[in-house]
């Protein structure tokens, strides 16, 4: 029996922390059949052991089977015409679903555009009193002329009262500009 038997039948281990006894890795014995550098203690048992001697043998054996295989392999006819069907089958299952939640979102939009105009809407009431005095600079009205402009009647001038004011109809436009002046002025008396 040579030193290296001895050695596994006894369990040491090497510096590494191998025990020469086990058998090797599949990476091992591929790294070692690639001619790649494995540890001296690898290689040695690989040259011992017949289980991994074996294992290498299946490994050169596999390499050579996959390097006699063509590069690539010809599908029937047949199967070719049925994938291709599924595949255009798949697509267009996928653009009819892809339009259908486009619709769906496009009409979700619009439900939400309406919903939101129709909550937000403001009543508009038309009052037919008298004219609107509007004093040279627009921001500085007097408290009564500020009410008389308040048309919406909701105790300030904003442009909600011109857009009414606006919707009355015939309207002076000198007057439109003038509420709206007041409406987005920062002196505005309310």
């Amino acid at each position: 029996m040579n030193l290296f038997a001895a050695w596994c039948a006894e369990g040491a281990m090497t510096a590494g922390g191998r025990n020469p006894q086990a058998h090797l890795e599949l990476l091992e014995l591929d790294a070692l059949r690639a001619g790649e550098a494995l540890p001296a203690v690898a290689a040695a048992h690989a040259a011992w052991c017949g289980a991994c001697a074996a294992a290498l043998a299946e490994l050169g054996a596999a390499q050579t089977a996959l390097r006699a295989m063509p590069a690539t392999l010809a599908v029937p006819a047949p199967r070719q015409a049925a994938i291709l069907a599924a595949a255009r089958a798949q697509a267009a299952r996928v653009r009819r679903l892809r339009r259908r939640l486009v619709s769906a979102a496009v009409a979700a939009a619009a439900v939400a555009v309406l919903t939101t105009a129709a909550l937000l809407r403001v009543p508009v009431t038309r009052h037919a009193g008298a004219p609107l005095v509007v004093a040279a600079a627009p921001g500085k009205l007097a408290a009564h002329d500020a009410d008389s402009s308040d048309l919406d009647g909701d105790g300030r001038v904003t442009v909600l009262d011109a857009f009414a004011l606006a919707r009355a109809g015939d309207v002076d436009p000198e007057r439109l500009d003038a509420l709206l002046a007041m409406a987005v002025s920062l002196e505005n008396p309310r």
